[in-house]
Formats: C-alpha cells, structure tokens, sequence
C-alpha cells in the first residue's frame, strides 16, 4: 500500500510539472517576426571590375581593373564608364577574384596565380578610380594557390 502511495505521488508530481510546463512554454502569438532589414546604404560605392586580356581576346590574364560608381550613377542609364581606360589595376597577374563589403566602402582581392598568387588584401575604395590598399597582405597559398 505504502509502495501505490508513493508512485501516485509521484505521478501526480509529474503530471503537475507538465502541465505547468507545457502552460508557460506555449504562447499564444502566433505571429511571425518582421525580417530583418539590411541598412540602408544611400551613398554606397557600387565597384565595376574588367579582366584584362594579355594575348587572346577573353583570356583574362593581363589584369584586372577597377571602378567604383555611386549608387545614383549605376540607376542612370546616362552614365557610362570605360572601366578599361579609367579603372585602377588590382594586384594580380590573372583575373582577380573581388568581392565588396555589404556597404561597398571594402573591396577583398584574392589572388591565384603568377608571382602573387595566394595573396589576400583589401582596398578602402574611395570613388572612382581611387583604391587605397589597406592593412597587410596576407599569404593564403596553402588555402587558395
């Protein structure tokens, strides 16, 4: 008899634990989250690149060059640039490999090939054909080479 008592209390414990769990973990908003929004960027720099060709046309291993637009510039259907003749060549024997930091202020360069290949450096870009190099080149061969 003592050995049903204290199974009963313990199964009552139980059943009141859940309970009380399941009422307090459960809410009654079912309404999803607003998706996060990316920060507006007004005046971000927009970079255009051009591979260079060294001696077939499309071969892509004489360079690259650079350019950075406003954002207005890009939308006006206007403005053109040759990025060809007023871009600023990046550090890379081939083409380079670019990405933009989301605000467009940091371009990343990763080299592949030739005397600099598997070098990592980021340019502070400043409009037009102005880049500054910014920080230290690293040597990511064994990654990237």
């Amino acid at each position: 008899m003592n050995m049903r008592k204290s199974t009963f209390k313990l199964l009552a414990c139980g059943l009141v634990l859940g309970t009380l769990s399941l009422t307090t973990a459960c809410s009654s908003n079912d309404e999803k989250g607003t998706d996060p929004v990316n920060p507006e960027t007004q005046d971000r720099w927009i970079t255009v690149s051009g591979a260079l060709m060294q001696d077939a046309p499309g071969d892509g291993n004489g360079g690259t060059m650079v350019y950075a637009v406003t954002k207005k510039n890009a939308k006006d259907p206007n403005f053109s640039i040759n990025v060809y003749e007023s871009g600023m060549p990046v550090q890379s024997n081939r083409t380079a490999r670019l990405q933009s930091s989301v605000d467009g202020s940091t371009l990343f360069n990763i080299t592949y090939t030739g005397s600099n290949g598997g070098e990592f450096m980021t340019y502070k870009v400043n409009g037009a054909k102005s880049f500054t190099q910014s920080g230290t080149t690293v040597n990511i061969s064994q990654y990237a080479g």
